[in-house]
């Protein structure tokens, strides 16, 4: 009696987890195109996603979008992001959610979020297609399966003239050349003809580098070098490994190898200040790239559009040129960290609509919407679906994902208080202004940039302490 009274509890048991297996991702339902149906969406707004992803409404005539509009979590600054989005997600209960890199893979690990993996095998949706490495990315590095898609991603590459390279007798940039092999031959862009003035390289005044703090933060990264300690509460920027970086770049600036644009070139056209396209185009036409005075430039994926606009929207005369793979760490030639997932659509994990869901999902990560986009696209943005990034004036794009994604980090430098990043920035610029002008030994400037810094840390978590006793 015993035995079969286990036996039948066991079974129970088994019926209970098959059942969990089917609400968390075993088989689904068929979507039924018939069947009227509402689904919520977290996006930017209703118009937003109507011009993005209008044609699903041609295929699913039943099928109705309601935008829930996120505005509201990219304009409160002083509220905890995580607790804002989790407020959110409570209040609309959204079936599709929109995720930043960190948001997915915080949810994903607390299982918030539909597993796809089983519906992706049962509907044999086609996987190959999307780059390997942005699926790698989304699985978290191998640590757990796929819960989100990304059709898009941003990246970066190192841009060339090539007719000035050719006049010089120099040879262009390779792939997966590293920070330093690429000052190097900007150095000898610089000191090529006396009696001209050509820099050896540039940056994009539109991608992140946009100072020395932020340049030199991107060369760090990509050789695995930080600035604070592990627990982010010490300065470690007086390293000889920092040295020889920013030795590095300050030789450069010295001797015109890199040029660092000003104040005024780097301020981004439309961000909110104020600025109209008149100011892309005074940007535009102060581009020492575009000028053909810089032989090469560090640059996002959205620079090549902006090489374009140039040329057709402001008359500026068109260079002839090529790029290359983003600087990469010498100890791993073939691993980028510049590759940045785009928008994570997830499906949330208590929708009452997975099949839906998973339709929407599958329209926006397709072939379909690839091909669509690759005829129309216009922006930075490259596809996931990497063999539907068409060539540019017969440029091959695969330099910006043809090295192989950094696997994901553990940084928690998100929480670091803000108010860090207010000021240090512009300190640590100043100083290295300063040495550059002979005004200051290096090894003092960079003595001064960690003392300060460290000043300015601790400064910002005490007060980052007080306000929170306070609230």
């Amino acid at each position: 009696m015993l035995r079969k009274l286990c036996v039948s509890l066991l079974c129970f048991i088994v019926l209970i987890l098959n059942g969990c297996m089917k609400d968390k991702g075993g088989a689904l339902e068929e979507f039924d195109p018939n069947k009227k149906v509402t689904i919520k969406v977290m996006y930017w707004s209703q118009e937003a996603f109507d011009s993005e992803y209008g044609n699903l409404f041609f295929k699913y005539p039943n099928l109705k979008i309601e935008v829930v509009s996120n505005q509201k979590l990219l304009t409160n600054l002083t509220q905890d992001p995580q607790e804002m989005l989790l407020e959110y997600i409570e209040e609309y209960q959204p079936d599709i959610l929109l995720l930043s890199p960190i948001e997915y893979e915080r949810m994903a690990l607390e299982g918030q979020l539909y597993p796809l993996e089983p519906v992706i095998k049962q509907d044999q949706f086609d996987l190959e297609g999307i780059h390997p490495g942005i699926l790698n990315l989304l699985r978290g590095g191998g640590e757990h399966e796929l819960f989100g898609l990304s059709p898009d991603f941003s990246s970066a590459a190192l841009y060339y003239n090539a007719n000035l390279f050719e006049s010089l007798g120099i040879d262009p940039p390779t792939d997966a050349m590293s920070w330093e092999e690429v000052l190097q031959l900007a150095n000898r862009v610089a000191n090529a003809d006396p009696n001209e003035k050509i820099y050896g390289l540039t940056v994009d005044q539109s991608y992140s580098f946009q100072s020395y703090f932020s340049l030199l933060s991107e060369m760090g990264s990509t050789e695995n070098l930080s600035i604070f300690s592990p627990d982010y509460t010490t300065m470690e920027l007086d390293s000889p490994s920092w040295f020889h970086l920013i030795e590095q770049v300050v030789e450069a600036s010295r001797s015109g190898a890199l040029y660092m644009p000003t104040e005024s070139e780097t301020s981004p056209p439309g961000s909110g200040d104020g600025l109209t396209t008149q100011s892309l185009e005074e940007s535009l036409k102060q581009n020492k790239f575009m000028l053909g005075e810089s032989a090469m430039i560090a640059g996002s994926s959205n620079f090549k559009t902006e090489l374009s606009m140039g040329k057709e929207l402001y008359g500026i005369e068109p260079i002839n040129w090529n790029l290359v793979t983003v600087p990469v760490d010498p100890n791993h030639r073939n691993q980028s960290g510049d590759l940045s997932l785009g928008s994570i659509f997830s499906i949330n994990a208590k929708s009452p609509n997975v099949s839906a869901a998973w339709e929407l999902l599958k329209y926006i990560n397709g072939e379909e919407y690839a091909k669509l986009k690759s005829e129309t696209v216009i922006s930075g943005r490259l596809l996931s679906r990497v063999d539907y990034n068409a060539d540019v004036d017969g440029r091959s794009m695969k330099p910006f994902y043809k090295l192989d994604p950094k696997p994901p980090g553990t940084s928690s430098i998100g929480e670091i208080p803000i108010a860090f990043f207010e000021t240090f920035p512009g300190m640590f610029n100043e100083e290295i202004a300063a040495a550059i002008d002979h005004r200051l030994d290096l090894q003092e400037a960079i003595r001064r940039i960690q003392t300060k810094g460290q000043e300015l840390l601790d400064q910002a978590y005490l007060e980052a302490e007080l306000a929170g006793q306070e609230g």
